[in-house]
């Protein structure tokens, strides 16, 4: 395997990972969102 097929199979899964990456960041910032709101009661 090159190390350009590598670099392509890397291009092609970066979008999926930085999709879950920013999926877990946003479930991340709500769980800190909803710790400030209960907290403010």
């Amino acid at each position: 395997m090159g190390l350009r097929s590598l670099f392509e199979e890397w291009r092609r899964r970066c979008p999926f990972v930085r999709a879950i990456e920013k999926w877990r960041f946003e479930r991340k910032k709500n769980k800190f969102e909803v710790k400030s709101i209960s907290k403010k009661d």
